[in-house]
């Protein structure tokens, strides 16, 4: 991960280094209740992210003149669909966590009545002034 040591390895006048962000051909946006997971033999913590829900009946039967099917076939309790299963190093878990912490803080203290500093900060940078 690349940190302020970074930004000037060759010794000259950079003061600043900049990031592009390209999505990966299996990009998708998850939506996870909670998470489940612990230490790997390779010492990287790795943990699952997983959404909550009844389970989604396999038969169901209408009889005519009803509205309403019945269930013949379903799980029982509640199904944890695992989205994605993620790894990595000590490091990358802190900065992550504290990341989390931080978003959660500016959440709770702003109580979300404004958008969060980074899109703020794009949208005034892309503003154009009249002319």
């Amino acid at each position: 991960m690349a940190d302020a040591d970074d930004i000037n390895p060759k010794g000259d006048e950079t003061t600043s280094l900049e990031f592009n962000y390209i999505k990966s051909k299996h990009f998708r946006v998850i939506y996870a209740d909670s998470s489940w997971g612990g230490m790997v033999q390779s010492n990287m913590l790795h943990f699952a992210l997983y959404n909550e829900r009844y389970p989604i009946p396999q038969v169901t039967e209408l009889q005519k003149g009803e509205t309403v099917e019945t269930i013949k076939d379903a799980k029982e309790g509640i199904v944890r669909e695992v989205e994605v299963d993620v790894v990595m190093n000590l490091e990358s878990a802190k900065n992550l966590a504290n990341w989390i912490l931080d978003f959660a803080k500016y959440w709770e203290e702003s109580q979300m009545d404004r958008p969060d500093p980074n899109t703020a900060k794009r949208q005034e940078e892309a503003k154009i002034e009249p002319t």
